[in-house]
């Protein structure tokens, strides 16, 4: 690992529990599996909605979903 990718790491390792704190105060990531739609802002749910028909049975990966709720 190069000076640049240990940096990186040492900076998310040390954020890491102020985050965890954060959104275990929020709660939102408990809710999300029975309520997926929390995760999606704008149109992004219906645009999914309409694409797959729904999430039962289905894995999705939502690539840089940001906060990390989807």
């Amino acid at each position: 690992m190069d000076r640049m990718h240990e940096a990186n790491r040492r900076h998310w390792d040390g954020a890491a529990e102020g985050w965890r704190t954060l959104r275990d105060r929020a709660g939102l990531w408990q809710t999300v599996p029975s309520q997926p739609e929390l995760a999606f802002e704008g149109d992004a749910w219906h645009q999914l909605r309409t694409c797959l028909g729904g999430l039962d049975g289905k894995s999705l990966c939502v690539i840089g979903s940001g906060d990390n709720y989807a």
